[in-house]
């Protein structure tokens, strides 16, 4: 009985620093090539020498609601979906004698795309990238070769709101 009156505040302790982690754990960046229906991507990036791009994956408030694979093709566009759809990953798929490339689109719950722009700055696929794009998302890639690069390539980001009863027409 002593020993477990000596151990209680050391437990108790445990307890809470395992709370604490927890609650810093939606700080945590997941590098992955398409993120899970719990996580929201607000960045992507590729190294020269790598084949596909990672996308920066965080921990988000809000569930997917929808998710569709997108052909990419020179570029692709989630909008092609729907007004709110968002990139959340790439994935390959086989029919058996092609390999094709997809995005990842999704819409979150209760959430919309509003103040939709697209930055002058170009990005390369062939000389790597690192785009952050925080507390937005991207909804669309569109090529934009240069007689120097032919992989280069523009982007169109959007801020996400939330926007509650959206889907039963509510405003």
């Amino acid at each position: 009985m002593i020993y477990v009156k000596k151990m209680a505040p050391v437990i108790v302790h445990l307890l809470l620093l395992m709370v604490f982690l927890g609650a810093f754990e939606c700080s945590y960046v997941y590098f992955t090539r398409e993120c899970d229906h719990w996580q929201i991507s607000h960045g992507i990036r590729k190294e020269p020498w790598q084949r596909e791009a990672i996308h920066y994956c965080f921990t988000a408030i809000a569930y997917d609601y929808f998710r569709r694979y997108v052909p990419i093709k020179d570029g692709f566009n989630c909008q092609t979906e729907g007004e709110d759809y968002f990139l959340q990953g790439g994935a390959k798929f086989s029919n058996g004698t092609h390999t094709l490339p997809y995005a990842l689109c999704t819409t979150k719950k209760d959430h919309k795309l509003l103040n939709c722009s697209m930055p002058e700055t170009k990005f390369s696929f062939m000389k790597g990238f690192d785009i952050m794009y925080n507390e937005r998302v991207l909804r669309k890639i569109v090529s934009a070769p240069t007689p120097d690069d032919y992989t280069a390539f523009r982007i169109e980001l959007c801020d996400l709101q939330y926007a509650p009863y959206r889907q039963w027409g509510r405003k």
